[in-house]
């Protein structure tokens, strides 16, 4: 879901895809805009206020998938990290690469 004014319904399923508590939906809609890669900023680098902190704090809620990869606590076997991922990065972003060819049988729209 490209983030753009032109590209509407990749703005909504950008924010379905972050905001949703339904794993399921989120799965389909990432297969839906071939989605790899999921770069998020970590909540810890966020400014202290503004509507940009406002905005992270909704997503940090644990039901909502963007919660759930921002807490570490998900089980997708569609998700893994980057392993040469330089510690400078690691730091500052959470990068998910998303592959559906590693769940085998397992459930994935």
């Amino acid at each position: 879901g490209s983030p753009y004014h032109s590209n509407v319904q990749g703005i909504t399923d950008n924010y379905t895809i972050l905001n949703t508590p339904d794993p399921i939906e989120a799965q389909k809609l990432l297969k839906k805009r071939y989605v790899t890669t999921i770069l998020l900023d970590r909540p810890e680098h966020i400014p202290s206020r503004g509507k940009r902190k406002k905005i992270f704090d909704f997503l940090l809620d644990s039901h909502t998938f963007a919660g759930q990869l921002f807490s570490g606590k998900y089980d997708y076997c569609f998700l893994s990290f980057p392993e040469d991922m330089p510690e400078t990065l690691k730091e500052k972003y959470l990068i998910y690469h998303v592959d559906f060819k590693k769940c085998g049988k397992k459930q994935a729209p």
